[in-house]
């Protein structure tokens, strides 16, 4: 069926990782695209679309695919090595029937954008013709490490005290991901974060959510061997540039927040009084509460904060946290490094779908 090109330059499928953490960049990064002509369909499990929270998101179309376990998603797995395996071959199986689907349609995809942790998303788009861009949600710092892994290049178990990387300063061992620096505690998650690099030669880009002065070394490193293009920060344009319109949050919540309630809470609380801990998305806790060895105390959060409200060196964190917040304004800008890679992503976008059709 002939493509209907009327209303935009191209059609791509973004699929991240389905961790809220994973998502949020990516549909930033999908509104940016859209600002500039590209047609987005965002594709997420059957799972995470069942318990989704969706606002101010009319203008990107959602589709799912299935991770295997559509009534409970990771949860309903026997363990998270289940859970990855499965998901690694219905993911692809379903993805597939999607490109065909979508094929047989007056928009049919042309180019897939995903999260650099399912590399098995690039196989079916190069199964099917179409482009394919990785996308890093971690740092370039932190993928350059856990590729150094991949490549065998950093032997683990760690042996030494300091490691010294291509394009990052001397590193202590407890500097790595915990992944390497207590390896053997999370294999699949090491599994996930060191294959990723699997078939990335085959990317036509990589797109990095960091902006380069950020990561000046390391980006001069990766962009020898990948055609990288740093594009972050990718985050809601009302902290930024505001250059999209009523762009105040990201619009998709996994679950259903209650922000009024947060919000009046800490209304009631001393300015300065409030300490967020996140234990993350994947943070496996279990074991930790059992034996206590990786608890942070209380004496270690208090010193934590006399340091930072007390101390010089926390008055070098507020100026330098000013300096990088100022900084990554500057990038997404117009006219800004990272405004610049996002239009050069899209016009050579625009021209390889030309080209192939």
């Amino acid at each position: 069926m002939e493509k209907d090109r009327k209303n935009y330059i191209a059609h791509c499928l973004v699929v991240p990782y389905p961790a809220q953490g994973h998502i949020n960049p990516m549909l930033q990064f999908s509104k940016r695209l859209m600002q500039r002509g590209v047609k987005v369909t965002l594709v997420t499990v059957v799972s995470n679309w069942k318990t989704m929270s969706i606002k101010n998101f009319t203008s990107i179309h959602v589709e799912s695919i299935s991770d295997g376990y559509d009534d409970g998603g990771l949860a309903a797995a026997e363990s998270l090595e289940t859970y990855i395996n499965t998901f690694w071959r219905v993911g692809s199986q379903t993805l597939a029937l999607l490109v065909q689907k979508l094929a047989e349609s007056n928009h049919p995809a042309d180019c897939v954008i995903y999260d650099a942790l399912l590399p098995w998303a690039l196989d079916v788009a190069k199964k099917f013709g179409l482009l394919g861009a990785a996308f890093f949600t971690q740092s370039c710092t932190t993928n350059n490490i856990y590729f150094q892994a991949y490549k065998k290049l950093l032997e683990l178990p760690l042996a030494h005290t300091q490691y010294l990387l291509p394009g990052l300063p001397k590193l202590a061992a407890g500097d790595l991901p915990s992944f390497l620096n207590k390896y053997g505690s999370y294999p699949a998650f090491f599994d996930i974060a060191v294959n990723q690099f699997a078939n990335i030669d085959k990317a036509d880009w990589v797109l990095a959510n960091t902006f380069y002065e950020l990561e000046q070394g390391v980006v001069d490193w990766l962009v020898k061997i990948w055609p990288l293009k740093a594009i972050g920060p990718s985050l809601p344009s009302m902290y930024l540039d505001r250059r999209l319109k009523d762009d105040k949050d990201y619009g998709v919540n996994m679950y259903n927040p209650n922000s009024e309630a947060c919000i009046k809470w800490l209304d009631d609380k001393p300015k300065g009084s409030v300490v967020y801990v996140s234990f993350g998305s994947m943070a496996g806790i279990i074991k930790a509460v059992a034996d206590e060895k990786e608890i942070v105390r209380r004496e270690t959060i208090t010193h934590c904060i006399k340091e930072l409200l007390e101390t010089e060196k926390g008055n070098e964190i507020k100026k330098n946290s000013i300096k990088w917040k100022n900084l990554a304004k500057s990038y997404v800008d117009e006219g800004g490094n990272s405004d610049k890679n996002t239009k050069e992503f899209v016009d050579e976008l625009a021209q390889c779908c030309a080209a192939l059709n």
